[in-house]
C-alpha cells in the first residue's frame, strides 16, 4: 500500500470560480484567475459537488474547532482586542475567521500485467478557527444581539472553506478512479501525485475567489461594526 498526503489552508470557496492553467516562456505549468494577457491559457474545470454528498470513497471528519480570545464590552474595545489576537493572512491582515483543510489518501495497487489503481480512501480534517468573546453577557443587549448575528455568518462562510475541501476530495476521488493502467507502479504513483498537487493548485485559487466574491464573508454578513 502507498499513500500520500496534501495539505492547504483555505480562506474560502467558490465552486463555480474561472481558473485558468497556461506554461510560461521555460515551460513551468502554472494555474490563477488571471492569466497573463500573452500567453494560451486553457479554462480548468471546477466540479461542484455539495458538501452533503461526500463521493463514496469520501471520508469527511468532523471539523476541529480552534478560537482566540477577543474582550470588551464595547464594540471599539472589542475590535481593538481582535486586531492583537486574530489569526493573520497571508498579508499580514487579521481576520476574524478562518479554515483550514488537509487531504490525506491511500491506495492499494492493482497488479496484472500492468499497474493501476485498486481500492483507495480519501479523508478529509479540516479546521475552524473562531473568535471566543468571554465577556458577553457584561455587554449591552444590542451589542450581543450584533454579535450572534455576526458569529452566525462568520461560521457560514468558514464552512465554506472547509466545503470546498470536500469538493476537493470529491474531485481527487473522480480522477483517481478514471486513471488509466501505467506499464509500471512508481510511474502511478507519480502520477497520483502529480494529480493531488494540481488538485491542491486549483483548489487554492478557488479559495481567493470566493473570498473575493464575499469580501471574506461581508456580502454573507458576517460584518462586525
Amino acid at each position: 500500500m502507498r499513500g500520500f498526503a496534501v495539505a492547504l489552508v483555505c480562506l474560502a470557496a467558490l465552486a463555480q470560480a474561472q481558473v485558468f492553467r497556461w506554461k510560461d516562456a521555460d515551460g513551468k505549468v502554472h494555474y490563477g484567475d488571471r492569466p497573463p494577457a500573452d500567453v494560451k491559457a486553457e479554462e480548468t474545470k471546477i466540479y461542484n459537488i455539495p458538501r452533503e454528498d461526500p463521493a463514496r470513497d469520501v471520508e469527511v471528519s468532523p471539523a476541529e474547532m480552534e478560537y482566540f480570545v477577543v474582550q470588551g464590552s464595547t464594540l471599539a474595545h472589542l475590535r481593538e482586542t481582535m486586531r492583537e489576537t486574530a489569526p493573520k493572512d497571508v498579508e499580514g491582515v487579521p481576520r476574524w475567521g478562518m479554515a483550514r483543510w488537509r487531504l490525506r489518501w491511500k491506495f492499494e495497487h492493482a497488479r496484472a500485467a500492468d499497474c493501476r489503481i485498486g481500492k483507495f480512501n480519501i479523508t478529509v480534517t479540516s479546521r475552524l478557527i473562531m473568535p471566543r468573546w468571554p465577556d458577553r453577557e457584561k455587554a449591552p443587549q444590542a451589542l450581543q444581539d450584533m454579535w450572534d448575528r455576526f458569529y452566525r455568518a462568520l461560521l457560514l462562510h468558514e464552512n465554506g472553506h472547509r466545503d470546498n475541501g470536500i469538493r476537493a476530495a470529491n474531485d481527487l476521488a473522480r480522477r483517481l478512479r478514471g486513471m488509466a493502467a501505467h506499464r509500471d507502479c512508481a510511474s502511478l504513483n507519480a502520477e497520483i501525485e502529480n494529480v493531488g498537487a494540481r488538485i491542491v493548485s486549483e483548489y487554492g485559487l478557488v479559495d481567493k475567489a470566493y473570498d473575493r466574491s464575499t469580501d471574506h464573508g461581508v456580502s454573507q454578513g458576517a460584518v462586525f461594526r
